[in-house]
């Protein structure tokens, strides 16, 4: 993935990167599962990657779940921007760095705002 968004950052140019979550996903049903991690397992490393967004919504239950799918886009878009190429393009050309939330059951789409932090509905 790392080196798709290099790819896209530094030799095509692009103007944007999206991180695109969605609604009803495994991978953040399976961060608020309480058990044990294997070490040598990718998808549990993956899903690691979601403890800094599970540490910022306080207790985690199958109702957290939203929640979680929200601050995990967040997350990863503050992970994205230490990446010293998307940093350097941030500053050098403007990359800008946006979240969406696609709803898989009803189709809807929020997008992050930015300017206050929240999703708010694309009409």
């Amino acid at each position: 993935m790392s080196a798709a968004v290099e790819f896209a950052v530094k030799h095509l140019k692009v103007d944007t990167l999206l991180v695109l979550g969605h609604a009803q996903c495994g991978g953040v049903k399976a961060a608020l599962e309480q058990r044990p991690r294997d070490p040598s397992s990718f998808l549990d490393a993956w899903i690691g990657l979601l403890d800094p967004a599970k540490a910022r919504i306080g207790a985690c239950s199958d109702e957290h779940q939203p929640a979680l799918e929200y601050e995990s886009i967040r997350v990863t878009l503050e992970n994205l921007a230490t990446f010293p190429f998307v940093a350097e393009a941030v500053r050098d050309r403007g990359l800008k760095l946006g979240g969406a939330r696609y709803g898989v059951a009803d189709g809807g789409l929020e997008v992050l705002d930015p300017a206050t932090g929240a999703f708010k509905a694309v009409v």
